[in-house]
């Protein structure tokens, strides 16, 4: 019994872990390709703040996979659109990347949630 409950800790550490920093390099790399079209960067813009939400929003997701609130999701993913559409900057390159990146992101979660979940 200790066992499991061990194994259960440690898969939840390594899924947080993984959502953090790694799961986000990994997703800049799946991106790359976009991020390097977008010509016009925003001055008034936060810092590392991309970097900073989607670390938050996929681990969101993790606790609404574990507690099997999947509608919560679609919230989440409702909310972000609806945020996005309201922008002032509509650049048609940045706003694809910006939807192909939490698309990508929130996978990444999905899967990390029911991959610790076996």
């Amino acid at each position: 019994m200790q066992l499991e409950s061990d194994l259960k800790t440690w898969k939840l550490i390594t899924a947080v872990v993984f959502l953090t920093f790694p799961s986000g390099i990994l997703n800049g790399q799946l991106t790359n390709e976009w991020r390097s079209k977008i010509t016009n960067t925003d001055a008034e813009s936060l810092a590392s703040a991309g970097k900073w939400i989607g670390i938050a929003e996929r681990l969101i997701v993790l606790v609404f996979i574990l507690h099997g609130q999947y509608a919560a999701i679609g919230l989440l993913v409702t909310a972000k659109g609806i945020i996005r559409f309201n922008e002032k900057d509509r650049q048609e390159i940045k706003t694809e990347y910006l939807v192909i990146g939490t698309l990508i992101s929130i996978e990444l979660a999905i899967v990390t949630g029911f991959f610790i979940q076996m």
